[in-house]
């Protein structure tokens, strides 16, 4: 409707419409249909955000504000804040701080993981006199997430991660003001330095649990035609906020992901994979121009398991070819005519380095994050979550499991997963055996009960 609002207006004005009038007008009509909305009862225009998808049971807490915190500690903070985050401190420690200041989000989640800390701290201890040195702690970063996952009975590890990382900041903060006495350098990587030490607690606390919820999870498979159905959808709608406004890091990771699922049916490959792939290395066009993927025996697990070597190389077909032309013209648009050169990454990720400000910068996505994306897209539009490593067993399944399958849809299968076929069969082909043979080879006597 916005297009073709946008559309006449444009052939009504001589020369056509400038780039912020058209703007304009996109945001009126969007304007005037949420307020028209209630009234005519027309569909929702705009995906529903994050926290609109969140799962039954994992609402957030009571909030702890931040006027309950006891004083020392708030003081204590506020002077982290002023040494971390300020370029004109001079204090005690300015020239490590100067090594490594941080940006106000990084430190805004500090607070955020201090925050839930300090909640424990005061109202399930009953402490008032806490300061910053008492929260550097194992044991009580512990005990502090036993108490919070029971609280939260439905998921919270990602949130005591944050507390732990919270936490290592403030003992490195520490170290430098000369109160915690570690015997480690302030920015040490030693093993036993007490920031690492909480990290990796918290790192291992989100991976168990994470590991426990996701066994507990019943994720549906997605066929090649439903996978293609959420590119279509993730291709054309993209993140809003509540006043119908787009951003330009959510439209491009949609559009990324749209990416994932459109090539995903063509090439199950491993989630490492889809972050390393860049190209003319991994994705490019033959001699006869048709497009290519080709991973090394090294790049993929081929090479660990299998005696001999085998790289991972197809094909695509002109239906592939679509979508990567479309994304081209995409990083085209995003980065420029030579993103090749700027971005060797196919599926690269989009960030900045000073702020919301400054300049974009392009490299290679984390796996997380690139996880993330498909997550929340799929959650919006088929109504569950997804895994990368399920399109493996999806595509396989699909193949292997159609009517009147044979060796020739296992070896199809094979080559999808740069597998064996025997590989493939002992893991994905669980036919009935009784039933296979009663309709299959003992058909072919008949009846004997029939024939009298």
């Amino acid at each position: 409707m916005i297009d073709a609002v946008l559309k006449g207006a444009g052939g009504r004005v001589k020369g056509g419409l400038k780039p912020h009038l058209a703007s304009s007008l996109q945001s009126w009509v969007r304007a005037l249909r949420r307020d028209l909305q209630p009234l005519l009862k027309l569909e929702e225009h705009r995906p529903k955000t994050w926290r609109e998808l969140h799962e039954p049971g994992a609402s957030p807490l009571p909030a702890f504000l931040h006027s309950e915190w006891p004083e020392a500690v708030a003081e204590q903070f506020a002077h982290l804040e002023l040494a971390y985050g300020d370029k004109a401190y001079f204090g005690q420690g300015w020239r490590l701080f100067k090594r490594r200041k941080l940006r106000p989000r990084t430190l805004q989640g500090y607070r955020h993981g201090l925050n839930r800390l300090l909640e424990f701290c005061v109202k399930e201890q009953g402490r008032q006199d806490v300061t910053l040195i008492d929260l550097v702690d194992l044991d009580l970063l512990e005990q502090f997430a036993h108490w919070y996952l029971q609280r939260k009975k439905k998921g919270g590890y990602s949130m005591v991660r944050q507390v732990c990382f919270s936490v290592a900041g403030v003992a490195r903060y520490l170290e430098i003001m000369g109160e915690l006495k570690s015997g480690f350098e302030p920015f040490s990587k030693h093993p036993e330095a007490p920031w690492i030490r909480m990290y990796q607690l918290g790192v291992e606390v989100e991976r168990v649990n994470h590991k426990k919820a996701v066994k507990l999870q019943d994720v549906p498979a997605l066929t090649p035609q439903q996978m293609h159905e959420v590119a279509r959808h993730a291709k054309i709608h993209v993140p809003r906020n509540r006043r119908g406004n787009a951003y330009v890091n959510q439209t491009y990771t949609r559009r990324r992901t749209a990416m994932f699922f459109a090539l995903a049916p063509f090439m199950p490959i491993r989630l490492e994979n889809w972050t390393m792939m860049c190209w003319g290395k991994h994705l490019y066009k033959n001699d006869r121009g048709r497009w290519c993927v080709r991973f090394e025996p090294e790049e993929t697990k081929n090479g660990e398991r299998r005696k001999v070597p085998r790289a991972y190389e197809l094909e695509l077909p002109n239906a592939a070819t679509e979508w990567i032309e479309w994304w081209r013209s995409q990083l085209t648009d995003y980065i420029g005519a030579d993103f090749e050169e700027q971005c060797p990454w196919v599926l690269p990720s989009r960030g900045r380095t000073t702020g919301l400000k400054g300049p974009v910068k392009w490299k290679r996505c984390l796996n997380a994050v690139f996880y993330r994306g498909i997550f929340s897209t799929c959650l919006e539009v088929r109504g569950h979550r997804y895994r990368t490593h399920v399109v493996r067993h999806d595509v396989a399944t699909h193949i292997i499991t159609r009517e009147n399958a044979t060796m020739r849809d296992i070896q199809q299968a094979a080559t999808l997963l740069g597998d064996l076929p025997e590989t493939v069969s002992r893991s994905y082909y669980k036919p009935k055996e009784q039933e296979l043979l009663d309709k299959g080879y003992f058909s072919e006597f008949g009846d004997p009960a029939a024939a009298d």
